[in-house]
C-alpha cells in the first residue's frame, strides 16, 4: 500500500498493524481506535486525520505530516516521529513513552497530560505547545525550542534541558527535581511553586523578569544582571578603604571613581595657597593645587577634577572664577609670598 491514496476513507477500527503505508495520503481519513502497531507512515501525509485512542505503538512516523491530526488518546509508545511535520497537533492524555519526536515541529501542539516518559524530543520545536500537566520524567529535551510553552504543573523529574530555549515558558508547579538545565535560555520564564531540589543550572541564562520559587536563588556560578546593577548603584562602592563588593574585585572598579575618592581625601589636607604642579607619589602623574577657597564660596560637591596648566578667569580684585563660579580669595599672607 505504498504511496496509496486514502484521503478521507473510513478505516475506524481497522487492523493496519504492521501495514506499509509509507508515503500513503491519508488526509482527512478516520482511523480512530485502528490497530496501527509497527505500521509504517514514513513521509506520509496525514493532515486532518483522526486517530483518537489508535494504537499505534512501534509505528513509524518519521517525516510525516501530521498538522492538525488528532491524536487524543493514542498510544505512540516506542513509536518514531523523528522530523514529523506536527504543527497544531493534538496529543493530549496520548501515551508516547520511549517514543522518538527528534527534530519533530511541535508548535501550538496539545500534549496536555501526554505520558511522554523517556521520550526523545531533543531539538523538537515546541514553540507555543500546551504541555500542562504532561509527564516528562526522564525526557530528553535538549535544545529544544520551548519558547511561551506551557508546562504548569509538568512532571519533569530528571528531565534534560541541556541547551533548551525555556523563554517565556510557564512551569509554574512544575516538578523539575533533578532536571538538567545546563546552559538553558531562561529569560522571563516562570517557576512559581516549581519544585528545584538537585536542578543544575550551571551556565543557564535568565534576566529580571524571570521568576523563582519562593526562597530559591539560582546558583548559576555568574552574577545576574539584576545583581551587577544593585553592585555598581551601591552607593560609595568603590570609596578608598571600602571594602570591595562581593561581586566586583578591586580591579574591575569603574576608573572614574579613583578621582572623587582622591579629591575627597585631600579635603582633609592644609594646601599651600600658591598653585604649583606636584608629583604624585602613587600614580606618578602631576597634579595642580587649586587655590584656596572660603567655606562660604566652595563649590558644591562633587567636584571636578582640573587638568594640570588649566588657568581661572581673572575677575574684580581679589576673586576668581573657579569653573565658572565665582569665589573670594583668602587675604594673601604677610610675608608676600608669591599669588
Amino acid at each position: 500500500m505504498v504511496n496509496a491514496q486514502l484521503s478521507e476513507v473510513d478505516l475506524s477500527g481497522a487492523d493496519l498493524s504492521e501495514a506499509n503505508l509509507s508515503g500513503a495520503n491519508l488526509l482527512n481519513a478516520s482511523l480512530a481506535r485502528a490497530n496501527m502497531k509497527r505500521c509504517d507512515l514514513t513521509d506520509a501525509t496525514l493532515s486532518g486525520a483522526t486517530f483518537e485512542a489508535a494504537t499505534m505503538t512501534g509505528a513509524t512516523l518519521a517525516r510525516a505530516r501530521l498538522g492538525g491530526v488528532d491524536l487524543t488518546g493514542a498510544d505512540l509508545q516506542r513509536a518514531d516521529l523523528s522530523g514529523a511535520r506536527a504543527e497544531g497537533c493534538v496529543l493530549a492524555g496520548a501515551q508516547l513513552g520511549g517514543a522518538s519526536a527528534r527534530g519533530a515541529r511541535l508548535s501550538n501542539a496539545s500534549l496536555s497530560r501526554a505520558l511522554a516518559q523517556s521520550a526523545d524530543l531533543s531539538g523538537a520545536d515546541l514553540t507555543g505547545a500546551d504541555l500542562s500537566g504532561a509527564d516528562l520524567t526522564g525526557a530528553d529535551l535538549s535544545r529544544a525550542n520551548l519558547s511561551g510553552a506551557k508546562l504548569k504543573g509538568a512532571i519533569l523529574r530528571n528531565a534534560k534541558f541541556r541547551g533548551a530555549t525555556l523563554e517565556r515558558a510557564d512551569l509554574a508547579g512544575a516538578d523539575l527535581s533533578g532536571a538538567v538545565l545546563v546552559k538553558a535560555k531562561l529569560e522571563e520564564a516562570n517557576f512559581t511553586g516549581a519544585e528545584f531540589e538537585r536542578v543544575d543550572l550551571t551556565d543557564a541564562t535568565h534576566n529580571m523578569m524571570t521568576t523563582w520559587p519562593a526562597g530559591f536563588s539560582p546558583g548559576t556560578g555568574l552574577p545576574s544582571y539584576d545583581q551587577i546593577s544593585e553592585a555598581y548603584d551601591e552607593p560609595h562602592a568603590f570609596e578608598a578603604g571600602a571594602a570591595p563588593h562581593p561581586l566586583v574585585s578591586e580591579d574591575e572598579a569603574p576608573e572614574h571613581t579613583q578621582p572623587l575618592a582622591e579629591d575627597r581625601a585631600r579635603e582633609d589636607v592644609q594646601e599651600d595657597t600658591t598653585p604649583s604642579a606636584q608629583l604624585d607619589a602613587s600614580a606618578g602623574a602631576p597634579r595642580v593645587e587649586l587655590p584656596k577657597i572660603s567655606p562660604s564660596r566652595r563649590a558644591p560637591s562633587p567636584r571636578l577634577p582640573v587638568r594640570a596648566g588649566q588657568a581661572t578667569e581673572q575677575l574684580d580684585e581679589g576673586e576668581v572664577d573657579f569653573l565658572g563660579l565665582p569665589g573670594q580669595l583668602e587675604e594673601p599672607a604677610d610675608d608676600g609670598e608669591a599669588q
